[in-house]
């Protein structure tokens, strides 16, 4: 086993996560390199240190406004919410936008579907022997 692969199995092998025959590839590898077991002892250390840690317990008042603003960050306003929260400006350009948007509709299905006694069935009859948009 190469150095770069003890590296990358040695927090593995800290926590005991490692098959046996994998575990004892590392110990073998680890007997033979210092550096790699500078590593491993400097890992030791640091986990060893973070169990030695106390636990911290959040105040229960945090854990209630936390779960208060996840919750609100979930909610999504409705749609009178919404509107009552844009400004007069910005409902004006909404207005405009959704007319414009209506005009657009009502332009190009004038211009799609020509009227008159050679018209197909439907519009997509009408737009397949105009060899238009569909095949």
């Amino acid at each position: 086993m190469h150095c770069d692969d003890v590296k990358k199995r040695l927090d593995a092998w800290i926590d005991g996560e490692l098959a046996p025959e994998e575990s004892q590839e590392v110990d073998h590898h680890l007997r033979g390199c210092p550096g790699c077991r500078r590593e491993a002892e400097s890992l030791g250390r640091i986990v060893t240190a973070l169990a030695e840690l106390s636990t911290i317990t959040a105040p229960s008042r945090l854990t209630r406004k936390t779960r208060r603003a996840f919750v609100a960050g979930l909610e999504r306003p409705d749609l009178a919410q919404w509107w009552r929260k844009l400004s007069l400006t910005m409902r004006g350009a909404v207005c405009g936008a959704v007319a414009a948007g209506l005009l657009f509709g009502v332009v190009l299905g004038s211009t799609l579907v020509p009227s008159g006694a050679g018209v197909g069935s439907n519009p997509y009859q009408t737009l397949y022997a105009s060899r238009g948009i569909f095949p």
